[in-house]
């Protein structure tokens, strides 16, 4: 419960502070721009206590700010833009954004990976009773999955692509966190889609409103996407995670990485990496249950290359040579 109240408090803190955005690290002023999501979302969350941490610890840095955006889509094209210096973002989004695909034509090379952050686990929430137990039982549906240009909103796509079932099908809506749980409440939707380190605050507030249920998805059909896009893995949520929860539910996560713009300083990204691990069980304490989950790896690597400050830290830690 001390966790918890202090929790709010920093939350209301830090969307006082932090939801400005400012300019981009430069020589002349160390201001850092940090792009998350939703304000009610986790990202922003994790982004604003990182942000805090930052200007507490790394004199060099003179503001750090955490920037709501639309989520993952987003945020690689403001990070390769340099519009945003850091930001989290879906493993996934960032291996498609670097190396090319149908949704970031030709690549965005200016995107440079630090470290693993958080696993995103996927809600698909409906009212309990409502007779939907199956991703092939919201045809027709109303159904919102997330902002335009959300890790929500692609990784619902990559599991109906997965699962074989057309978004046409679907009378599908993107609407941000906020909205849609609201729609929800008064009956405007049957189902809606919510990302979030589990236990989530948003579904957990939901669930204290409404009853509701989460479809659990065919293993099968995870175990295909998991082939297909390693970024993604399986989640169990536990029966009682949420109110009225009566029985597990299998569903699939993404994992997240934390980004950096190619021209942010080495010097600076060594130091905020170096702050990042020192305080990471603080951070886990008292901000966030994810910031349990970051790892320190240069294997994140595999999904965009590693920032030269990111080397440096890595060299330090004696994993790379």
């Amino acid at each position: 419960m001390k966790n918890r109240n202090f929790l709010k408090i920093m939350v209301t803190a830090l969307v006082l502070s932090f939801l400005v955005a400012g300019p981009a690290v430069s020589a002349e002023k160390k201001s850092l721009v940090f792009a998350t999501a939703s304000a009610t979302g986790s990202y922003y969350v994790l982004g604003g206590g990182l942000c805090m941490t930052f200007e507490q610890n790394i004199p060099e840095i003179k503001e750090a700010i955490a920037q709501v955006t639309a989520g993952s889509v987003e945020n690689v094209r403001l990070i390769n833009k340099g519009e945003v210096d850091l930001a989290l973002a879906n493993a996934v989004v960032v291996g498609e954004a670097y190396q090319g695909s149908k949704r970031f034509k030709g690549g965005l090379k200016n995107i440079q990976s630090l470290s693993w952050a958080q696993v995103n686990t996927q809600h698909y929430i409906v009212a309990k009773n409502s007779g939907i137990t199956s991703l092939a039982d919201l045809k027709g549906k109303r159904v919102s999955v997330g902002s335009p240009g959300s890790g929500t909103a692609f990784n619902f796509k990559s599991i109906m692509d997965t699962a074989g079932i057309s978004l046409k099908a679907l009378n599908l809506q993107f609407l941000n966190n906020t909205a849609a749980i609201d729609a929800f409440k008064d009956g405007r939707l049957d189902c809606i889609g919510v990302a979030g380190n589990m236990p989530a605050s948003t579904v957990y507030s939901l669930s204290m409103t409404r009853p509701i249920e989460i479809i659990s998805i065919d293993q099968k059909i995870i175990d295909k996407l998991h082939d297909q896009l390693p970024g993604y893995v399986k989640v169990k949520i536990p029966a009682g995670t949420y109110k009225g929860m009566d029985k597990d539910a299998y569903t699939f996560g993404a994992v997240n990485t934390i980004l950096s713009n190619s021209n942010v300083s080495a010097d600076i990204i060594y130091k905020i990496l170096k702050t990042i691990k020192a305080k990471k069980e603080w951070l886990t304490e008292n901000i966030h249950l994810g910031f349990s989950e970051f790892k320190f790896d240069p294997s994140v690597s595999k999904v965009a290359p590693l920032h030269p400050g990111a080397v440096r830290f890595y060299k330090e830690l004696g994993l790379l040579k």
